[in-house]
């Protein structure tokens, strides 16, 4: 999910504005009639550097949410074609026998959904080295006995990379919700920051530049 440029436009426009505020001692010094003293600036800045850091983390986690989901597409991928080979095959040499079918989970549909999918995959691989008589019937059509064995032990790596990308999928969620509370402080201490200094410096619209603040009529 992209962070709104709004969001970070907003951010780096908030810590502008508190930042040459505190540098500026007479801008300080108009502010603070209306209670933005030193402390109040220092929190602000606070809030805004913390909404900064967060946004740098959720853009982080977006990378590498990003990245372990092409890698699960890449491995789910190459997979599905070794189960799909195997799986027609097998329709193709059980065609009447339909308890067999059953046996190894290939009647009905192709999953769709990655937990049927997963499941699947198991079964039929995993009850056709249960019985010679499927592994028999499966080599005369060219799968081996070594080959069905691979399959089966190349499913971990799937299930793995699906873990991991939902762990990444949920720290980035956390992240977000972090960000978004950070960010709705910092919205509230700038409603009321914004028009204090346009009050405070609304003969002087210089310095309201200076501030990224635009002067209201």
């Amino acid at each position: 999910m992209k962070i709104p440029e709004t969001i970070i436009k907003e951010v780096q426009q908030g810590r502008v504005a508190i930042e040459n505020t505190m540098e500026d001692p007479y801008i300080q010094s108009k502010v603070e009639v209306y209670g933005f003293t030193a402390e109040k600036m220092t929190e602000g800045k606070n809030i805004v550097i913390s909404v900064q850091s967060l946004l740098n983390k959720q853009q982080a986690n977006i990378g590498y949410k990003l990245a372990a989901t092409d890698s699960f597409n890449t491995i789910k991928a190459s997979l599905d074609e070794e189960y799909y080979r195997v799986r027609k095959v097998g329709l193709i040499a059980f065609r009447t026998n339909r308890a067999v079918r059953h046996t190894l989970g290939i009647s009905g549909r192709y999953p769709k959904t990655y937990p049927v999918w997963l499941e699947k995959n198991h079964q039929l691989y995993t009850n056709a080295l249960a019985d010679e008589a499927i592994l028999a019937r499966f080599a005369e059509f060219g799968i081996s006995k070594a080959e069905l064995e691979a399959d089966l032990a190349a499913l971990p790596a799937v299930s793995t990379a699906f873990k991991q990308r939902e762990q990444k999928s949920g720290e980035s969620q956390q992240t977000t919700f972090k960000r978004n509370q950070e960010y709705k402080e910092f919205k509230e201490w700038t409603r009321d920051f914004y028009p204090i200094a346009a009050l405070a410096l609304k003969d002087e619209p210089q310095l309201l530049e200076k501030l990224g603040i635009m002067r209201r009529s």
